[in-house]
């Protein structure tokens, strides 16, 4: 498992640009040891369209939210 934080919501694309989250899902889509991805987002920045693109990025990789 790996767990991707900052200091506010890493979901918020004014602090996390999605481009960058979908490099940094498709780097630990080549480590096959990484079975699960932890993010932590407050709700109102959860949004389906964007955990569908993170997830196939993942290949399949579980997703674990922390609110």
């Amino acid at each position: 498992m790996i767990g991707l934080y900052n200091a506010g919501n890493i979901l918020n694309e004014d602090e996390m640009p999605l481009k960058t989250l979908e490099t940094i899902c498709q780097r630990i889509a080549q480590n096959p040891h990484i079975r699960r991805l932890s993010l932590e987002a407050q709700p109102k920045f959860i949004d389906e369209k964007k955990l569908r693109r993170i997830s196939s990025i993942l290949g399949g990789r579980e997703i674990e939210l922390g609110m």
